[in-house]
């Protein structure tokens, strides 16, 4: 005897449905297609103005990416094109390809950056062939010089301010470099 009375029925009407949708699978069942919708307009073109502004990158805009020299009570040493000092890290090792300066250090200390694919661009007494780039662990891309990763000081505030320089920070001293990559004396 059979206790569950519903049993033989709802067993037959799961096979059913089971043998339904295998039927509609096996004849290839594709959902319905997304509605239509009326095509975009065309963007619209204007022509350039016919004397364009070089964009900021562009040799010869701006001197943005540019480094030089600038000369104080240490000599001549590196600075960026506004006559900002750089610093180069006793704790990063020159052509590692790497910085030692990341968190807080980077915060004292921000690194030098140019986007992706901007070459710096050397003038005055600094060598173009020892300017170079590095990829931080960020994604940046950090200026070097003779393979030194370069930073600024925070607490420079003006141009030719070089309060950075021989100060113990973060494990290491920082130091100018001069035109011919030795840390300034």
């Amino acid at each position: 005897m059979n206790r569950h009375p519903h049993s033989i029925f709802t067993t037959s009407v799961w096979v059913v449905g089971l043998l339904a949708s295998a039927s509609v699978l096996a004849q290839g069942y594709y959902p319905p297609s997304p509605p239509s919708y009326p095509p975009s307009p065309a963007p619209s073109y204007s022509p350039p103005p016919a004397n364009p502004s070089p964009p900021p990158s562009s040799p010869g805009s701006n001197n943005q990416y540019s480094y030089k020299t600038s000369q104080g009570q240490y000599g001549e040493y590196v600075t960026d094109w506004q006559g900002k000092a750089v610093y180069a890290y006793a704790a990063d090792q020159a052509n590692s390809g790497s910085s030692n300066c990341y968190g807080a250090c980077a915060q004292a200390w921000p690194p030098v950056v140019v986007p992706y694919g901007q070459a710096p661009k050397a003038s005055g007494n600094l060598k173009q062939n020892y300017l170079g780039t590095i990829q931080r662990s960020d994604g940046n891309y950090q200026v070097t010089y003779y393979g030194y990763p370069l930073y600024y000081y925070a607490a420079d505030q003006n141009p030719n301010d070089y309060k950075g320089h021989k100060i113990y920070d973060y494990g290491a001293n920082w130091y100018l470099l001069t035109p011919d990559g030795k840390y300034a004396p």
